[in-house]
């Protein structure tokens, strides 16, 4: 906790506010509470973030960054705890870094819908029944019989062929 603590102090003797109006011991007591935050550390990892770091800040993410970034929990969490404390749109500098937090926060959705896509479904398939023909409506009864009748077997058998023909 001591080295967090000096790295707080660090950065608050380190950085210079580029842009008015932002005060930046203002903008450093604002973000201070995040160092103890689990997933400030995780989101500094070269698998969570491509080597991204808040603290002390890196500059703005580069594209490889915000790849891993935007499908991170931990980096997702970070931005959303960042944003809850409303930074001011100025410029820190910390060293021979300038970073914009407000930028940093505010462009994270746009730049993470560049490499997410949407879940897509597919329409759902339609169908429609055939139309009622207006032609004459099927008949229910069968025709009725005519007279004739169909001659009875006679008792004569025909016989099985006995050989093959090819």
């Amino acid at each position: 906790m001591y080295a967090k603590t000096l790295l707080v102090a660090a950065v608050a003797a380190l950085a210079a506010v580029n842009a008015a109006p932002c005060d930046m011991l203002t903008e450093v007591t604002k973000l201070t509470p995040l160092i103890s935050d689990p997933n400030v550390a995780k989101c500094s990892t070269q698998e969570e973030s491509g080597g991204f770091a808040l603290i002390p800040p890196s500059g703005l993410p580069t594209p490889d960054q915000y790849k891993k970034m935007c499908v991170s929990d931990a980096c997702k969490k970070v931005i959303e705890a960042v944003a809850s404390k409303n930074p001011g749109d100025c410029d820190l500098t910390v060293g021979s870094v300038t970073l914009n937090v407000k930028q940093l926060v505010s462009n994270f959705p746009t730049e993470c819908a560049k490499y997410t896509t949407p879940a897509t479904t597919a329409p759902a398939p339609t169908t429609t029944a055939p139309a009622p023909s207006s032609g004459p409506a099927p008949s229910s009864s069968a025709p009725a019989p005519t007279g004739q009748t169909t001659p009875a077997p006679t008792g004569q058998s025909t016989p099985a062929p006995t050989k093959a023909q090819c």
